[in-house]
């Protein structure tokens, strides 16, 4: 009677150790796409970086009037519980090729 397409549905693992988080607001080129800091910071291919999400984008008198704030959540998780010292040695790379390709500050 009804006339159904089969769908293969996968499931995966609930991680057994929690992920950890880290947010960061840097300050950029207002001109420059946020999507391409996104971008960068995939293509590290950073084994532990699980999620990138933009939480908020600012322009204002607190930035230069050339300049905005990118908001971004960085998830990271393994399946061994991370200490603070990997997780920083990772956000370190990140920062450190944000700087050098666009010129990214931490807003303070």
């Amino acid at each position: 009677i009804l006339n159904r397409t089969l769908r293969t549905v996968r499931f995966e693992e609930y991680s057994k150790v929690p992920s950890v988080e880290r947010d960061i607001a840097l300050v950029v080129a207002k001109d420059l796409p946020t999507g391409e800091v996104i971008s960068e910071i995939l293509g590290l291919k950073n084994t532990l970086l699980s999620g990138v999400t933009i939480f908020d984008i600012y322009t204002g008198e607190k930035v230069g009037p050339e300049e905005k704030s990118i908001a971004i959540k960085l998830e990271f998780s393994a399946p061994q519980t991370l200490s603070d010292e990997v997780v920083n040695q990772k956000l370190n790379q990140i920062l450190k090729r944000l700087k050098e390709k666009f010129n990214a500050v931490l807003r303070g």
